[in-house]
């Protein structure tokens, strides 16, 4: 309403009762007597600067936002780098806000815009996710007196000396993790405290992500493969980081036997026209990149291998827990934060990073295995990412985060 002011305070929930509860006081200035307090509801900021995707970190923001915005009590905002991979999903939400982001991350105008947002939203919680957005909004934060959550999404080690940690040690109250691996590498670096970090390793929809309803023979139909014809893949944006050269090195040297014969790999995910025709030379015929798609679940539930080939950087990458609950079996490299997901040989596979030869040897032996051993180790798996995995339990675990800053 035109000339009201918003207050924040504690109110007693009946006369006489010693239980405070947040509200929020309305007061109309004009009138100077019309009052009116309402349910506090805290209102988070998501900020996202990423330029590349849609990838999984900005599929799982926009997924989580949404998340948020339907559980009662709460509201979320998402301020993302325009034009970016966020436009895509978001544009038209009332919630969402295209930003531009400067060239610096240190530019004015940038902050200026970032201080204006803040006043125009309010929030109650900014939630920074990359560099860029962590600095413009984080030091806009600092100048407005609002707590900070840092989400830390990869897995390099902190910057040295300490001075170079500013956003971490002066941008952020808190951190959510993607992965417990994630987790270890900010609290062994003496500047940040165990009890503000938060591990939310990448999630999935329990409906969307549903065994008994995808489309298995989805891929086989779409390439025109025979009924026999088995599939490997993997799904991620193709960059160096996500190794996806090593897993066609891997295919390339798989045996003309029973694992080998017929075998298709699939790749699902953004890929430049480059790459796509340096890496699909290896095997004319075989080898088949999808580009960026929606319906990921059923392109996972088609495969009969998903292979996650990892570099140093990843988190969790949530098409893992998504694989596991689609009852689809896993080899991940033993790298960053896959391990924190894959027990080896209980729910999944591991393999020794940017080993070829290893991974080329574990596909034939997960293909060789039994019905009765696959169907007890996938059912396993489905159990863990049941437990810890999906959407509910991560946006949990970044309520404990925030009302950790809020009181």
């Amino acid at each position: 309403m035109r000339g009201s002011i918003v207050i924040t305070t504690e109110v007693y929930n009946t006369p006489g009762s010693e239980e405070r509860q947040k509200a929020r006081i309305v007061y109309h200035w004009k009138t100077e007597r019309h009052w009116a307090i309402l349910p506090f509801m805290p209102v988070v900021l998501h900020t996202e600067s990423l330029r590349l995707g849609p990838g999984g970190q900005t599929i799982r923001l926009a997924q989580e936002a949404r998340r948020l915005n339907s559980i009662n009590g709460w509201s979320c905002h998402v301020a993302g780098r325009s034009p970016g991979p966020l436009d895509a999903d978001l544009l038209g939400e009332d919630w969402y806000h295209p930003f531009r982001f400067n060239r610096s991350k240190f530019h004015p105008g940038s902050l200026l815009r970032a201080i204006r947002l803040l006043k125009q939203i309010r929030p109650d919680i900014i939630h920074t996710h990359s560099s860029y957005d962590a600095w413009v909004f984080g030091v806009a934060g600092r100048i407005l007196g609002l707590p900070i959550v840092r989400g830390r999404h990869s897995s390099w080690p902190l910057k040295k000396p300490a001075i170079r940690n500013f956003a971490y040690t002066q941008l952020a109250d808190a951190f959510t993790v993607s992965g417990a691996t994630i987790g270890r590498i900010l609290t062994s670096s003496g500047i940040i405290r165990e009890d503000k970090v938060f591990d939310t390793a990448g999630g999935f929809d329990q409906d969307r992500f549903d065994p008994d309803r995808v489309d298995r023979e989805l891929l086989h139909r779409e390439l025109g493969l025979a009924t026999g014809a088995r599939i490997i893949g993997a799904v991620c944006m193709v960059r160096p980081t996500k190794g996806i050269d090593i897993l066609v090195d891997a295919f390339s040297r798989l045996p003309d036997d029973s694992a080998g014969a017929g075998l298709h790999l699939v790749i699902a995910g953004t890929v430049s026209d480059e790459d796509r025709a340096s890496l699909t030379s290896a095997s004319p015929g075989r080898i088949h990149f999808l580009g960026y798609r929606d319906d990921i679940e059923d392109i996972i539930g088609s495969m009969d291998l998903l292979i996650v080939p990892s570099r140093k950087a990843d988190g969790v990458p949530q098409v893992i827990p998504q694989a596991m609950a689609l009852r689809v079996p896993v080899i991940g490299a033993r790298a960053a934060g896959i391990p924190d997901v894959i027990t080896d040989g209980e729910t999944g596979f591991l393999v020794p990073p940017e080993d070829p030869v290893a991974l080329t040897a574990r596909i034939v032996s997960v293909l060789s295995m039994t019905p009765a051993d696959m169907a007890a180790l996938l059912e396993r798996a489905r159990c863990r990412s049941l437990e810890r995995h999906t959407f509910d339990s991560i946006v949990e675990t970044y309520l404990s985060a925030y009302n950790y800053l809020l009181g």
